[in-house]
């Protein structure tokens, strides 16, 4: 693996990793949401009664699929990224009985 390779971001990857797929689930979510929103308000704005859209209780369960998605794929790509802890939190990880700095021991 190059240096070019090591700092490329986790989004530049092929649509294979787990953070992606859940990222497009999301905006599909998303996307079916909004349509169905702009669609609904077509059909106050032309007078017409027929109910072809998903409703407050499908609005509602297609929206919390795209947060799920979406917080499940920001919590991959943390969780893939390299050296987003600071220096304290990593020196902690590697030894948790280490005294750190900012507290007082007695």
């Amino acid at each position: 693996m190059s240096q070019s390779d090591e700092n490329r971001p986790v989004l530049s990857e092929p649509l294979g990793t787990p953070a992606r797929w859940n990222f497009c689930i999301s905006g599909v979510a998303f996307f079916v949401l909004v349509a169905d929103i702009l669609f609904a308000k077509y059909q106050v704005a032309s007078g017409t009664n027929e109910p072809l859209h998903l409703g407050d209780l499908g609005q509602f369960l297609v929206l919390l699929i795209s947060v799920t998605f979406f917080v499940a794929g920001a919590i991959l790509v943390e969780n893939e990224s390299p050296g987003t802890l600071s220096e304290d939190q990593e020196r902690s990880r590697r030894d948790p009985n280490s005294p750190q700095e900012g507290r007082n021991s007695k």
